[in-house]
């Protein structure tokens, strides 16, 4: 078993990550039925229910960091580009700050 380096989490899909990730796809399947999203969601997004980011821990609680800090969650396969649900579901300017760091590391 390979060691992570220290302040960084494994990211793997857990039975904690899916139940976080399908309320995470649920909540923006809604904000997606009330907005028009400028790019359909990627079949990877951590924001689509059943995918492998949408069940990791790290992710999901990556993605809820940046949706509440308004801070830019990247596509894991438009390289470059944010997340369509992350777009979809952003707090535009919000001032609230999450309680936790992110998995790998301070700086998004």
């Amino acid at each position: 078993m390979s060691k992570v380096p220290a302040g960084k989490i494994r990211n793997r899909p857990t039975e904690l990550g899916r139940e976080a990730g399908t309320h995470l796809a649920r909540l923006c399947d809604d904000a997606e039925r009330s907005r028009m999203p400028l790019h359909p969601r990627c079949t990877t997004c951590a924001f689509r229910a059943g995918t492998l980011p949408n069940g990791c821990e790290a992710t999901v609680l990556d993605a809820n960091k940046c949706l509440i800090e308004d801070i830019p969650f990247m596509c894991h396969e438009r390289k470059g580009q944010p997340c369509s649900g992350w777009v979809t579901m952003r707090i535009k300017d919000s001032k609230i700050k999450a309680p936790w760091p992110f998995s790998y590391g301070d700086t998004p």
